[in-house]
């Protein structure tokens, strides 16, 4: 090794750093029969190092058949989501035989 550089974070130093999402409960949707699809596996997070949580949980038990779940719902105390408030975390898809069933009705 020729080089090496170290980086102190001490608790009050601002971070941005990207935290995994954890989706939480069933979703109305599962149980109707739809597909539960995580689209965003990490959130950028900025704040203090001692409020960035080890992950980020998302509830995902109102999610019925063909909607989403989105970055603007999600809350982090003491920290700034970065990413676009638009963006989906999860969604639930409907099955393709679903779909034609729903149709027929």
């Amino acid at each position: 090794i020729m080089h090496a550089d170290f980086l102190e974070i001490t608790p009050d130093k601002v971070i941005k750093i990207e935290v995994p999402v954890k989706l939480i409960g069933t979703a109305v949707g599962q149980t109707k029969g739809g597909k539960l699809n995580l689209k965003l596996r990490k959130l950028t997070l900025q704040g203090a190092a001692k409020n960035i949580p080890d992950y980020v949980e998302v509830n995902v038990k109102d999610l019925d058949l063909g909607k989403s779940v989105k970055v603007a719902v999600v809350n982090v105390e003491g920290c700034k989501v970065l990413n676009p408030t638009s963006n989906p975390i999860a969604s639930i898809e409907i099955p393709r035989a679903l779909r034609s069933q729903m149709l027929g009705k």
